[in-house]
């Protein structure tokens, strides 16, 4: 084994060009294999680690090491040697194996406080998973149904995380599945169920814990870790496919909202596979595959390069995510929250104490003067004013054109942030919470409206579906 360090080190330098070659090649290549994007990644993560697995197997190309500087003569020590040579009139072996006995010494430092890093992480986890305490028998009723649905022969532990949680999945070979207080209550929570539990069939969680082990050997090649986490999301994309094959037609928009309310919960202890996503770009890839579908695998090959060469994977399947009859219309992707705040008043008809009950055509969301407006989706500026529709009555009026048909409109507001015309991108700033124009109170009223028809805004934006639901 000391023999061939050099070579192992050559393998692992080698693995830093290779991951930026990978990276680049399995981004051009990730839509091709269709519902099942994990396959690119998992198979550019393992032609990532092939010089390593090269050094390994092949202890001839010790010799190759460019770490000497210096082809060894036979019976002459080797660059990781346990002696020194010391060296001949110039003494440039020995300042060069010193060189490498250097990089060694760096190397075993990094993999050994990675190593710790990961062993400290373990620990806490099963710390925390003990101090769950167990679900109720209506829970794990629930689960066992959906894990025989799955064809899920292994048994779970199921545990009841606090109240705000996303669902999370732990454990290497009893997996153990969290779920918050007061899951299977709402619309959707069976969806998010079906997504843990298609990670519990496919063994994610020890494909994971690979992977950390590995981490701890190319603890400096931060473009593995960069295919690490693509290899992640893609996985997160893979389940999610499963699950919409089996939700009925019209219920992807449903399920996108249940993704969109875990971002703002907890996301569980570190290791875990856990529902809600960790970064931005995530998000929007998943809400994307979610609510336009991925194409069918065209079976295209998925290649990537390797110093040169060029490595061909072929894939072998793919099912086509069929399109159900009520496909839903290019909407934008709300990605944000409008405001924080309390529903007053719900979409459609309401009396507010009238002889002839009329329609109302959006939500009202109370909250204190001056809570900040944000835009749910990019868009441009259409309208930013008063007397709306020639009345004074809408008070101060923002209406943001997302394309495609699709309008947001917002009403007494206080002072705006934006003009007519301005581009606005998601999340940011528009407006704040006034009372102008006829009002009774600071509040807020927005309405979603498709080529001019007024939609449902809890079936659409971000975090209105519950507070809804509560008011009817």
């Amino acid at each position: 084994m000391m023999a061939n360090m050099p070579a192992l080190a050559l393998g692992l330098a080698l693995t830093l060009p290779l991951g930026a070659i990978l990276l680049a090649g399995a981004r051009a290549l990730e839509r091709s294999a269709g519902s099942r994007p994990d396959r690119v990644w998992s198979a550019a993560l393992a032609l990532c680690l092939l010089p390593v697995l090269v050094a390994l197997l092949a202890p001839g190309l010790a010799s190759l090491s460019p770490v000497a500087l210096h082809l060894p003569a036979p019976g002459e020590p080797q660059a990781w040697g346990a002696e020194l040579p010391q060296g001949g009139a110039s003494g440039a072996p020995a300042a060069a194996i010193s060189w490498g006995l250097a990089l060694f010494i760096v190397w075993s430092a990094g993999a050994l406080r990675r190593a710790a890093l990961e062993l400290r992480a373990s620990f806490s986890l099963g710390a925390h998973l003990r101090r769950l305490p167990r679900a109720s028998e209506t829970v794990r009723a629930m689960v066992r149904s959906r894990s025989q649905n799955l064809g899920i022969a292994t048994a779970l532990s199921v545990r009841t995380a606090r109240a705000g949680t996303a669902p999370f999945l732990a454990g290497l070979w009893t997996p153990c599945l969290a779920l918050p207080e007061g899951f299977g209550r709402r619309a959707g929570d069976e969806a998010i169920l079906d997504h843990e539990l298609v990670h519990a069939r496919r063994a994610d969680m020890r494909v994971n814990a690979l992977m950390r082990v590995v981490g701890v050997l190319v603890w400096f090649n931060p473009f593995w870790f960069a295919l690490e986490r693509r290899r992640r999301l893609a996985v997160e994309l893979a389940c999610d496919a499963a699950v919409m094959r089996r939700l009925e037609p019209g219920r992807a928009r449903l399920y996108a909202r249940a993704l969109l309310d875990a971002v703002k919960a907890d996301s569980g202890p570190p290791l875990t596979v856990g529902f809600g996503v960790a970064y931005k770009e995530a998000l929007k890839m998943r809400l994307s595959y979610i609510l336009k579908p991925a194409p069918k695998a065209d079976l295209r090959r998925l290649a990537a390069g390797l110093a040169g060469a060029c490595c061909l994977i072929v894939s072998a399947g793919g099912a086509q995510t069929a399109l159900a009859a009520g496909r839903l219309t290019d909407a934008p992707v709300f990605t944000h929250s409008v405001l924080e705040g309390r529903i007053t008043s719900t979409y459609g008809p309401r009396s507010l104490d009238l002889p002839v009950p009329r329609f109302h055509g959006g939500l009202d969301i109370a909250a204190p003067l001056g809570t900040p407006i944000q835009a749910p989706a990019g868009g441009t500026i259409a309208y930013a004013g008063d007397n709306y529709r020639g009345s004074p009555n809408w008070g101060h009026v923002i209406v943001i054109d997302h394309g495609n048909g699709w309008a947001t409109l917002y009403a007494h507001l206080g002072d705006m942030h934006v003009s007519t015309g301005d581009r606005v991108s998601a999340g940011q700033r528009i407006s704040q919470v006034g009372m102008t124009g006829l009002s009774t109170g600071p509040h807020l009223h927005v309405e979603v409206l498709e080529n001019g028809e007024r939609r449902d805004p809890a079936q659409f934006l971000p975090g209105l579906a519950a507070h809804a639901q509560s008011q009817d």
